[in-house]
């Protein structure tokens, strides 16, 4: 598979656990989320690629308080994120 921002086939894939938390401190007594996706990192551009399992993710959209607000991060076409 291609790394989607550079186009190397240089990477490899690590289990990885990965705590994500609300944004704003109005969100401070939120707990964060836990998901243990399988993390994809390019070592020519060095980006780090995962999904998002689907009730982790039904749960970060359903208690976000900012999410009709907050930016939301653009991800490429089969639901991963780039970071």
């Amino acid at each position: 598979m291609k790394c989607p921002l550079c186009g190397s086939k240089d990477q490899s894939e690590f289990p990885a656990e990965i705590a994500i938390h609300y944004r704003e401190l109005a969100n401070i007594d939120k707990p964060h989320v836990l998901v243990f996706p399988r993390l994809r990192i390019c070592s020519s551009c060095r980006a780090a690629i995962f999904s998002v399992p689907d009730a982790e993710l039904r749960l970060l959209m359903n208690n976000s308080a900012s999410a009709a607000t907050s930016p939301r991060i653009q991800d490429d076409s089969n639901g991963s994120a780039a970071t």
